[in-house]
């Protein structure tokens, strides 16, 4: 036990430090040449990529928001090391967050000093390197989607548990911990598609305001499939995640208010799209409300131990 605690502990550190240094370089991106790792800033580079679905550049506050989101997380995180249960440390058992949560987001750290790079190279050297971004770029979504996917797998293992005896961190973990990365994975996916419609833009001979349209069908696509898997099939494990939709809304109000992008029907499709948006939005918290009420998660079964159901785990999950 004590040899998983210290691996438990270091896995937490180096996602802490990993994130730090992501975060670090996402601020020297900023200043561009000026720190000598960079050759460009990264508003030249968005300045330079703009297309018809391009955001105004007030947008870029969900960074901040999500950043400061993402730093209350660990805090939480790093808090709880020094609370004890009857059992053991709170941190390990129950270990809500498994292995897999912090290596998944180490690897998700790499992937955004990665992209950092690649994408400041895009447009100062040529657009060879456009393709590679928006892979790592999807990488990023994919691999937030890992970290939310490991958080869910440990609700499930305990959230009776921590329901019963410790009420108050089970929705420390649902705000803090789901809802903040499913920001930071929506936030990257949808760079995905606005990086899409930069390559469709500039390496293909699909017309821009064609390449438009057809990222904003497959985000409204996509939009609506999560609407039906998130509530017919994942809700168990994702019920309480609410700010998906908030960050696509968000950046459909800026795409349209951006003066930068030509005036075009692009706009009134953008504009449908964020009407749907708000509306499935306005679903998805009155059948939350609905299902908290009527339909919770957890009844009064009787509960295991954390000792018993952790070794029943598979290592990843632990």
């Amino acid at each position: 036990m004590g040899d998983c605690i210290s691996v438990r502990v270091l896995l937490m550190l180096l996602a802490l430090i990993s994130y730090l240094i992501s975060l670090t370089f996402n601020i020297l991106a900023l200043f561009g040449p000026w720190t000598g790792a960079f050759m460009q800033t990264t508003q030249y580079v968005l300045s330079k990529s703009t297309t018809h679905l391009t955001p105004d550049r007030w947008v870029l506050f969900l960074w901040d928001v999500l950043n400061v989101w993402l730093i209350g997380m660990f805090i939480y995180l790093i808090h709880n090391l020094r609370r004890r249960e009857a059992y053991t440390w709170m941190y390990t058992t129950p270990a809500v967050l498994p292995y897999g949560f912090y290596l998944s987001w180490i690897v998700n750290s790499i992937l955004n000093m990665a992209w950092l790079f690649l994408y400041d190279k895009d447009f100062c050297v040529c657009h060879r390197k456009m393709v590679p971004t928006l892979l790592i770029t999807a990488l990023q979504a994919i691999s937030n989607c890992v970290i939310i996917m490991f958080s869910c797998c440990g609700l499930v293992v305990y959230g009776a548990w921590l329901h019963k005896y410790h009420n108050n961190d089970l929705w420390l973990i649902r705000i803090l911990v789901q809802n903040g990365v499913a920001l930071y994975a929506t936030w990257w996916a949808v760079a995905t598609f606005l990086h899409l419609t930069v390559v469709l833009d500039h390496q293909t001979p699909i017309p821009k305001t064609d390449a438009a349209i057809m990222v904003l069908v497959l985000l409204q696509l996509g939009l609506i499939g999560w609407f039906v898997i998130e509530n017919w099939y994942l809700d168990k494990h994702v019920r309480y995640i609410l700010t998906v939709y908030p960050v696509v809304i968000l950046v459909l109000a800026a795409s349209v208010a951006n003066p930068a992008t030509p005036g075009t029907h692009i706009d009134i499709m953008s504009a449908v799209i964020l009407a749907i948006t708000s509306v499935i939005f306005i679903v998805r918290i009155i059948m939350v409300l609905w299902k908290h009420k009527n339909k919770p998660l957890y009844g009064e079964e009787e509960l295991r131990s954390p000792v018993d159901i952790a070794r029943t785990q598979k290592l990843i999950f632990m």
